[in-house]
């Protein structure tokens, strides 16, 4: 006698099993993967095979596969193993520039000319080169893994091109004034302390939050983690954004004052956070957001337009006119990649000969 979850196929005289494939086909109604045996044991077989390929992102049913099913899959299958917010950054392009155009195509049935429309339209629309670089990169990858899984032939995104889309804006330098102002609030606000590790230091957001007071040591601060914020608000503790995030950042002298007046680093606990709230909880997303706004606007004023980035970008302009050389300067900020410090490097030098310039036409 069979089991009760199977059927029985008289014609055939064969068991069989209708089974949810987590697909879903153009008119979004579910896709279901029929299973045939000539036993109950080798269903059972079957069966399990199918949930362990389901579990592991394995397409379970190859035929009329659509665009969206298999993003959902690719994410699982390749990028699961990433980083949480690298994992949300792919998500969150495939979700909101591919699926939307693409995703209710069948795989087999995307074209090359459709592929690099979506890429265009992204340019027209005004979205940055970096952007539709990434979709780029995301539609090569997806097409190829198919290729490899067997569900298409050839890969349409094998030769897209990046054309127009909006170039990123350098983040300037703050001003004099501005650096005062900031460096007068950092003496008097709660949040000062934070501001101080960010100015003097350079350090990203989420570096800044998951200090430790073993982290600070003999003249050095060691950045080795960051808090990051999978769900938009509560902190999870992570590694550095990239390898070179791990770094010795030297403590400025005017950073240490403020250090040792305002930090009680000998009696707090080694692995204790600096910078907490509540029940010495970790600062949430939220709460970070609110004490920088409210620290910015009571320095500068309501809509000054300093943000984190802003601060870390100051780091490396004060990194570039106390000569500290490209690669230092590149260690010290936590650039994977010494090109990045180099982009900064070279509009700051463009910037003061620029501004040379305009004395030289000033003489007389």
């Amino acid at each position: 006698m069979p089991k009760a979850k199977y059927k029985v196929d008289k014609n055939l005289n064969l068991y069989y099993v209708n089974l949810d494939t987590g697909l879903r086909d153009e008119n979004d109604k579910i896709v279901y993967k029929k299973l045939r045996a000539k036993t109950t044991a080798e269903l059972d077989k079957k069966v399990e095979e199918f949930y362990k390929e389901k579990a592991h992102g394995v397409i379970v049913d190859k035929k009329n596969v659509l665009v969206k099913n298999y993003c959902d899959t690719w994410l699982t299958a390749y990028k699961s193993a990433c980083r949480i917010n690298t994992r949300k950054y792919y998500e969150s392009l495939v979700n909101v520039h591919i699926k939307p155009v693409i995703g209710s195509l069948k795989l087999t049935d995307v074209t090359s000319a459709q592929l690099q429309k979506l890429l265009n339209d992204m340019a027209e629309k005004g979205k940055s080169v970096k952007t539709i670089k990434g979709v780029r990169k995301i539609l090569s990858s997806i097409f190829e893994t198919a290729v490899d899984n067997r569900l298409i032939a050839f890969s349409p995104a094998s030769k897209l091109k990046v054309i127009g889309g909006k170039l990123p804006k350098m983040p300037r330098a703050l001003t004099e004034a501005e650096k005062k102002a900031i460096k007068k609030q950092m003496e008097k606000d709660t949040f000062g302390v934070f501001i101080a590790f960010s100015y003097y230091c350079g350090l990203r957001r989420g570096e800044c939050a998951a200090l430790t007071a073993e982290d600070i040591q003999d003249g050095f601060v060691s950045v080795n983690k960051q808090h990051i914020f999978p769900d938009n608000n509560h902190p999870v503790l992570g590694p550095p954004k990239t390898k070179a995030g791990n770094r010795m950042i030297p403590i400025p002298t005017e950073l240490q004052r403020i250090i040792d007046e305002r930090l009680d680093l000998k009696s707090m606990h080694p692995k204790a956070y600096l910078f907490t709230y509540a029940e010495l909880k970790p600062l949430s997303l939220h709460v970070l957001t609110r004490a920088y706004k409210n620290f910015m606007d009571a320095a500068l004023g309501e809509d000054n337009g300093i943000n984190e980035h802003l601060l870390r970008h100051n780091y490396c302009s004060m990194l570039y006119y106390a000569d500290v050389d490209l690669l230092t300067a590149s260690k010290l900020m936590g650039h994977d990649d010494v090109e990045t410090t180099l982009k900064i490097y070279t509009h700051l030098s463009e910037q003061q000969q620029a501004e040379s310039f305009d004395k030289v036409s000033a003489i007389g």
